[in-house]
């Protein structure tokens, strides 16, 4: 028996009749003690999780790369691809999840897709990764993407579900990075749009204190998206106590 990589990384267990390994094979024993420690980790990694690190990583990035330009959704935005990119979101790996992020953001770019993605339950791993520690690159791209799916009033109701504003809350006060803040405070507004979700935004103090403070940052689009948040809250008349 011996293991070997399809075109996709994958590993496959092989075997043949005469129970002799074909030419150019070791034998698992010898692969187990690799002489290189990075040769060891990814043939470990490999045993462990069935696929090859990098060329998952690298096929993430190459899909994100892809769908910069919409005219390749067409071939792109199907369940296979989504919930490869999806898995992506989990792994034991920073850069694969950033990679998915990445290529699942570009995905939602295009408004016609986002209420696929909702359907294809992406949000949840979404809202993970932001409880992550560090990783902001990875949340950048992140909550973005949450931006794009929060246009679908379905997917606003979903990220209330899936306990959305804890993170947010958390990471709106570990970062000063502008764009984190700008998607951040822009996301908050779409939600804000739903009514259903104006009085849990203001029941979260702590977002809502951070909001608030970022009514008078000095990036005009971070406290114009922080001032539209507020006003959206303040649609609803059962949430006036908290705001004063």
């Amino acid at each position: 028996v011996w293991h070997q990589l399809d075109s996709l990384g994958n590993l496959i267990r092989m075997e043949n009749a005469e129970n002799e390994l074909p030419e150019n094979n070791v034998a698992e024993s010898a692969l187990s003690e690799l002489p290189s420690p990075r040769a060891n980790h990814d043939y470990q990694f490999i045993k462990k999780y069935s696929f090859d690190l990098e060329a998952r990583r690298y096929a993430a990035l190459a899909i994100g790369n892809l769908a910069i330009t919409p005219s390749t959704h067409l071939h792109l935005m199907n369940a296979k691809c989504v919930q490869a990119l999806n898995s992506c979101l989990t792994l034991p790996d920073p850069e694969t999840r950033f990679n998915g992020a990445f290529a699942l953001n570009k995905l939602a770019i295009n408004h016609e897709n986002i209420r696929f993605l909702g359907e294809q339950r992406i949000i949840t791993n979404l809202i993970n990764l932001l409880t992550l520690p560090q990783e902001f690159e990875a949340k950048g791209q992140t909550v973005a993407c949450l931006r794009h799916l929060a246009y679908n009033v379905d997917n606003r109701l979903l990220m209330l579900e899936g306990l959305l504003f804890e993170p947010l809350s958390t990471l709106v006060k570990e970062t000063e990075d502008m764009e984190i803040l700008r998607e951040l405070c822009s996301l908050t507004t779409q939600l804000t749009l739903s009514d259903s979700l104006r009085y849990p935004t203001c029941a979260n103090s702590k977002l809502l204190h951070e909001i608030s403070k970022l009514m008078s940052h000095s990036d005009v689009e971070i406290a114009r998206f922080a001032c539209a948040t507020v006003a959206n809250i303040a649609e609803a008349k059962r949430t006036h106590k908290a705001l004063v």
